[in-house]
């Protein structure tokens, strides 16, 4: 990705800070926000976060157990399985 020094998410005028490119939780990808427009993002994902720890606890821990309500013969899946 180019940088373009422009706020990913400038269409709504409330941007503030510099413009810096983040990347992304995973690693995988990387945008351009301001810090203000990357403060409420970081506030978004930490709250989607809480909400999946909160329904499946340990989810993002290798050899977690599984939620009560798993069975691994419903689409023949394995709480464990890596992908």
């Amino acid at each position: 990705m180019t940088p373009t020094g422009q706020c990913l998410n400038s269409d709504d005028s409330a941007c503030a800070g510099p413009v810096h490119e983040y990347t992304s939780r995973s690693g995988a990808t990387t945008s351009e926000r301001c810090e203000r427009h990357q403060g409420l993002h970081d506030e978004i994902m930490d709250a989607v976060e809480r909400g999946l720890q909160e329904r499946y606890p340990g989810y993002d821990s290798p050899g977690s157990p599984p939620p009560d309500w798993f069975d691994e013969a419903n689409a023949g899946e394995r709480w464990d399985d890596d992908y």
